[in-house]
């Protein structure tokens, strides 16, 4: 594991990430992808999947609310693609179930969200980020040659504390 913890005192005043949380064989995978690709010096964090950038630490109802969220069954994601932007290598996913709880989410966070937090889900997971163009490239054109379309199981919610670039677990919240 990557994550590095950071001990803060009990009043956090940084922002809550929110992440789904995927079953374990296929965190590992992707985290072994992000070994591979992810340049180790910024590399701080293991593979995941964003939902919420910029929600209030230390706040009981999103705490209640990721809870009753977590009241829900575990569900497939679809890998589909090798992604590649300007400077970073991701899989893209796809998941009508996802779409569909991550917009419940946001009308439950409404007060909370940032700008960011209101668009639209684009989920994906990062295996590359801050190299060249090139080296992009590179990544994206070798992960091509083998790819297939695979399943992955999202099986619940993680809440972190981002703290200057590092993130802190804070809890783990399991689909039922």
């Amino acid at each position: 594991m990557l994550l590095t913890l950071i001990m803060m005192p009990s009043t956090k005043k940084v922002p809550l990430v929110v992440t789904l949380k995927i079953d374990e064989p296929s965190q590992l995978f992707f985290d072994e992808k992000r070994i591979m690709f992810f340049p180790a010096h910024v590399n701080y964090v293991d593979a995941h999947i964003t939902l919420f950038y910029k929600l209030p630490a230390n706040n009981t109802d999103i705490e209640t609310e990721l809870i009753a969220f977590a009241k829900h069954a575990s569900f497939e994601l679809r890998i589909t693609a090798i992604l590649l932007t300007e400077t970073s290598v991701s899989y893209a996913i796809t998941s009508t179930v996802l779409q569909h709880l991550h917009t419940k989410m946001q009308l439950k966070f409404d007060t909370y969200l940032t700008r960011n937090d209101r668009k639209i889900l684009n989920p994906h997971i990062t295996i590359q980020n801050k190299v060249t163009a090139y080296k992009a490239q590179k990544t994206q054109a070798l992960l091509q040659k083998d790819f297939k379309p695979f399943l992955v199981n999202a099986v619940g919610f993680t809440s972190w504390y981002y703290v200057k670039g590092y993130w802190d677990k804070k809890e783990d919240y399991f689909f039922e």
